[in-house]
C-alpha cells in the first residue's frame, strides 16, 4: 500500500513478481505512465483522489494482457472519454469505479466525464465485459452499451 505518500509517478514496479494488489490512493499522481511495467498478473489498482488526466500509461507495451479486474479512479482530473480508452485494453476488467459517492470522503465529483449524461452508457460501450459500474451492480438497460455511432463524437 503506497497510499498518502506524495508519489508523484509510478516506477520500479517490474520487479514486484508477486504483486497483486496495488493502492497508489491519494497522492500526487498526474498520470498512469509507469504502471504499464507492473506484473500483467496485477488484479486490483486503486488510483484514486489524485490529479490523473488520462489512463493512456495503463497500455502495456510488452504485449502482455492485464489480469486487472478491478480499478478505481474516483476523485482524479478525467475530463474526456478520450482519457479513458485505456480502459478497452483491460480485458478482464470486472469493476470500475470513477464517480465520486455524494458524501464521499473523496469531496466533490473531480472526473468531469461522470457528468456528462451518456457516461454510463460510453463507459458501457468501451469496456461492454464490465459488470459493476460505480457501485452498481448488473447490466440495467440504460447501461446496456449502444452503438459508438450513436455518441457524440466530441467526448471521444
Amino acid at each position: 500500500d503506497l497510499s498518502s505518500n506524495d508519489v508523484t509517478r509510478a516506477r520500479g514496479l517490474s520487479g514486484l513478481k508477486k504483486l497483486r494488489t496495488l493502492s497508489l490512493a491519494s497522492n500526487a499522481l498526474e498520470s498512469c505512465d509507469g504502471l504499464n511495467e507492473a506484473v500483467p498478473m496485477l488484479e486490483r489498482v486503486n488510483l484514486s483522489n489524485n490529479r490523473i488526466k488520462s489512463l493512456s500509461g495503463l497500455n502495456r507495451t510488452d504485449g502482455a494482457e492485464w489480469s486487472i479486474r478491478a480499478l478505481d479512479v474516483r476523485g482524479n482530473a478525467l475530463e474526456s472519454f478520450h482519457a479513458v480508452r485505456a480502459l478497452g485494453t483491460l480485458t478482464k476488467l470486472e469493476s470500475l469505479r470513477c464517480k465520486t459517492e455524494a458524501e464521499s470522503v473523496l469531496g466533490e465529483e473531480t472526473n468531469l466525464i461522470c457528468g456528462v449524461p451518456t457516461y454510463r452508457t460510453t463507459v458501457a460501450s468501451i469496456v461492454p465485459w464490465l459488470n459493476h459500474l460505480d457501485g452498481a451492480i448488473g447490466l440495467p438497460q440504460a447501461f446496456l452499451p449502444c452503438a459508438r455511432s450513436e455518441l457524440p463524437n466530441a467526448l471521444f
